[in-house]
């Protein structure tokens, strides 16, 4: 028996992804003009019969789908996202069933995430990608940047941004982050702070204007390079 998800979205994105993720833990895979989304995640889901067990896949789905969302606007810069869609069963004789999902009393489990192998270094965007939900699937920060990221692209916002700046600063502190971007952060830190700078997005409703300051595209950017060297570090962890 196998569950999978029907995902949706820019078909060259799709194709992509589908030959990074061929043959990884979490899979996409297209068939005929569709194309789905297969992870090992979907088979330790709790649930009393298929309704509710197609709800907690469809959860778990949109969970790795943010992330990848996420992995693609951090490493392309695309605001091409994929969607979630339909849930499949399919038996040990591959019949094929559409299962109506139960939207009552869902359960939301807590998830073990398994650690994933080290790989070389890759060039390919799509390769890094995979590297980036690989990342994911072991670092509950790097899961929860990720996912805030997702809305940057949609709708980019400072609070957002800042949200993910406390992650990695959490993370790996103050003076790592000073070692990958000098004095950016405290740039960034001021602007996001500054009602004079920013307006209603900031942070504070009284606060110096500061000496440098950055708008919001620049602060996107900023978040990207954090993200940038924040992925080489955990590569390099593993």
């Amino acid at each position: 028996m196998r569950w999978i998800l029907e995902i949706t979205g820019n078909i060259s994105l799709l194709r992509n992804l589908s030959n990074s993720l061929a043959s990884s833990e979490t899979c996409i895979f297209q068939e005929g003009n569709k194309f789905f989304l297969e992870t090992d995640d979907f088979y330790s889901l709790p649930a009393a019969n298929d309704e509710k067990y197609a709800a907690n896949v469809y959860f778990k789905a949109k969970e790795i789908v943010d992330v990848i969302n996420g992995a693609v606007s951090v490493t392309i810069g695309t605001q091409d996202n994929i969607s979630t869609a339909n849930v499949f069963k399919i038996e040990d004789d591959g019949t094929r069933k559409e299962i109506g999902i139960a939207w009552a009393e869902i359960e939301l489990p807590s998830f073990i995430i398994k650690a994933a192998g080290k790989g070389a270094k890759i060039s390919n965007p799509f390769d890094i990608i995979k590297k980036w939900i690989d990342v994911a699937k072991r670092d509950e920060n790097v899961e929860k940047a990720l996912r805030i990221f997702t809305y940057v692209g949609k709708e980019s916002s400072w609070s957002r941004l800042y949200l993910i700046h406390e992650i990695i600063r959490h993370d790996v502190g103050k003076n790592k982050i000073e070692n990958w971007v000098g004095d950016l952060w405290k740039h960034f830190r001021d602007s996001a702070n500054s009602f004079a700078a920013i307006g209603l997005e900031s942070r504070h409703a009284k606060y110096d204007i500061p000496g440098k300051s950055m708008n919001l595209s620049q602060a996107k950017s900023y978040i990207k390079a954090l993200f940038n060297n924040w992925f080489y570090l955990k590569d390099e962890g593993n």
